[in-house]
């Protein structure tokens, strides 16, 4: 996953914004893998809800995290 949002991500230009769609865990490593924690630290994010979302941003050259596990409101 980690290679496929790479990929998704290089295409984008300023400004634009792209969605991946996986499950939760996969969310979750990819999470911590692109904000460069070590891989004993995204084992501290929770499991996502159904239809959770995470928005990550890219800012001057590295990602940070601005939403984890949002869910639409019904």
């Amino acid at each position: 996953m980690l290679a496929a949002l790479g990929d998704l991500s290089g295409l984008l230009a300023d400004g634009e914004c792209a969605v991946a769609v996986s499950h939760g865990a996969a969310i979750r490593v990819a999470t911590g893998a692109m904000l460069g924690w070590p891989d004993d630290t995204f084992h501290t994010l929770r499991g996502l809800d159904n239809c959770g979302r995470v928005e990550l941003v890219d800012q001057d050259g590295r990602w940070r995290l601005a939403a984890y596990n949002r869910v639409a409101a019904p």
